[in-house]
């Protein structure tokens, strides 16, 4: 019995330090989905630095926060690689991981006299000192020794309890929305660059605080702690994950931690069974592909761009497209230069409705204003400002747009309420004050009761289990939350069945005639097009062959641009 009852201390003494380093996986791999392997350097690189701090004296809790720090820095330089560098995840984390090799190596013998590992076995560490000393260290008739335990718990339920609450912030419910759609986030008007740079500098924190709890607890340190890491943490999060994904009341973090303690247990019963040590890592790598079966040429544009300020343009319209020129796939066989000198005027309370055949640069055109596709000449003005170099999310805040997907418009791992949360603050900051403000909730259900979907009763319930129809009503509404001047409407009823497009037209129409939006709707629904609007622009070959507006538009018909309409459609060949 005794022999059990210390197996069990020691896979609660393991299982819950290494459920720190869970936490941090937790965030880049599910929450951010970016497999990162730069832990494996960033875990050493907590515990050698703790390592050689306590021997020069610093206050081992204090270690704790430093190695935190050094952690977090580390995956902001592995995250600015991504998102600036265009970097594949996997590459970044090798290039990381590689690079701190050398770092650990430097700190740990600058600290140590050359030495390659850092011993302070006779050193205060947080398991002997401080609130530790208040710990009993054994207890019962067997001595269990439990004071590790015990502080380690502490530690873990403070992590978890301080990322439980961050996750319930604006800030953290926007780090969740980006992991699921960075498509949304830059439709709230931020940055997804950023929202993945901090998460991946949060995850590294974890790690190297886990790499320093470990390395207090050994009473050493050295550069080979961090090999098998990854496969550690990612084991973990996977595991539980998908052990208690039906406990709907179990958090996350819980499951994670959860999923470290079933890891090491599965490990010690592995051991167990007599396998030579020879074969550790093997069985790490099984235990992981069970856990993996249950689970089921930027550089030179960063460069060139820098300092550059687009040349004004003045125009009275509300939105100008001035002499666009785009080719694609320039100098190659597929080279296709769908704009030349492409110029285009949209007044102030212009609802346009945009059709033409496939390849006839609708959808382009859209991109180009909304900055998802970048012109290779030509200005981009709006409200009297050349924004052709803004970036896609600075344009977001003052552009609001629905996609064709219904899934792209809305977070789907996000309740209806916090879909509404989140758009209800796009002008203002993303901070650490609570996600949903239930003053907002009367307004929030008004908005939904003008869908007449019944919505404004489901607010619970999350976006992914929305019907299409639903689902891009709610899009609609997201879109046009806040205070916009462009309404760009991308294809939005193509998806959805014909029911469904005629009620979401309807919302349409009033809610661009309540909010005075200036509107433009890409569509292949040739009555759609007649039926709504103040102006049609039929579009083919990157140029505007039709342009009605005013009393002629109002007197239109389908039969009056479906001969036009099938002439460039056989034309294209479609």
């Amino acid at each position: 019995m005794t022999l059990v009852i210390n197996i069990l201390i020691d896979i609660l003494n393991e299982g819950l330090m290494y459920a720190l380093l869970a936490m941090g996986m937790y965030i880049t791999y599910s929450i951010l989905d970016f497999p990162d392997l730069s832990v494996d350097g960033t875990f050493p690189l907590g515990a050698v630095l703790s390592g050689v701090l306590i021997i020069q004296g610093v206050d081992p809790w204090l270690c704790l926060v430093i190695s935190f720090a050094a952690g977090m820095a580390a995956g902001v330089l592995t995250g600015l690689m991504h998102v600036k560098l265009r970097i594949t995840p996997l590459l970044c984390g090798i290039i990381m991981y590689t690079a701190m090799l050398s770092v650990n190596l430097v700190i740990l013998k600058a600290g140590t006299d050359g030495k390659a590992v850092a011993s302070f076995f006779t050193k205060n560490t947080i398991f002997n000192s401080g609130i530790a000393s208040l710990i009993p260290k054994n207890i019962g008739e067997g001595g269990f020794y439990i004071r590790t335990v015990v502080i380690s718990l502490i530690l873990v339920i403070v992590c978890k309890l301080l990322l439980d609450l961050y996750l319930k912030t604006k800030h953290g419910l926007l780090l969740r929305a980006t992991g699921a759609n960075d498509k949304y986030t830059v439709m709230l008007g931020r940055n997804p660059g950023t929202m993945k740079i901090f998460g991946l500098a949060l995850g590294n924190g974890f790690a190297a605080l886990a790499g320093s709890v470990i390395a207090q607890n050994k009473g050493s340190a050295d550069q080979q702690m961090g090999i098998g890491m990854v496969v550690l943490g990612l084991a973990s999060v996977i595991i539980g994950l998908s052990l208690f994904r039906r406990v709907k009341f179990m958090k996350g973090t819980t499951m994670v931690i959860l999923g470290s303690l079933v890891y090491k247990a599965a490990y010690q019963i592995v051991l167990s069974l007599g396998i030579p040590t020879d074969f550790n890592n093997l069985m790490k790598a099984l235990i992981f592909l069970v856990a993996l079966v249950l689970g089921g040429s930027e550089l030179k544009k960063l460069i060139t761009s820098l300092g550059k300020k687009p040349e004004p343009v003045k125009s009275d319209s509300k939105l100008a497209l001035s002499n666009i020129t785009k080719v694609f796939n320039r100098g190659t066989v597929d080279e296709n230069k769908l704009f030349d000198n492409f110029t285009l005027d949209v007044n102030d309370g212009d609802f346009i409705s945009v059709v033409g055949s496939n390849g006839s640069g609708k959808t382009t055109m859209l991109n180009i204003v909304c900055g998802g596709i970048q012109p290779d000449s030509g200005a981009v003005v709006f409200n009297g400002e050349n924004i052709v170099l803004s970036k896609e999310y600075e344009r977001a805040r003052r552009i609001g747009r629905v996609l064709q997907d219904p899934k792209m418009g809305t977070c789907g791992s996000l309740t209806i309420l916090e879909n509404l949360a989140l758009a209800d603050n796009k002008l203002h900051p993303f901070g650490l004050s609570p996600a949903v403000n239930r003053k907002r909730e009367e307004h929030y259900k008004k908005l939904l009761e003008s869908c007449g979907m019944g919505l404004e009763n489901r607010m619970g319930v999350l976006a992914g289990s929305l019907s299409g129809g639903q689902r891009q009503a709610l899009a609609l509404i997201i879109a046009t939350m806040a205070d916009i001047d462009l309404l760009i409407l991308d294809e939005h009823t193509a998806a959805l069945d014909p029911k469904s497009s005629e009620t979401l037209m309807k919302i349409t129409e009033k809610v661009v005639k309540e909010k005075h939006l200036t509107t433009l709707m890409v569509t292949h629904n040739l009555r759609f097009a007649v039926e709504y609007g103040s102006r049609l622009v039929m579009m083919h070959g990157g140029n505007a062959v039709m342009d009605i507006d005013g009393e002629a538009k109002k007197n239109l018909v389908v039969d009056d641009i479906l001969g036009k309409f099938n002439e460039i459609s056989i034309e294209c060949g479609n």
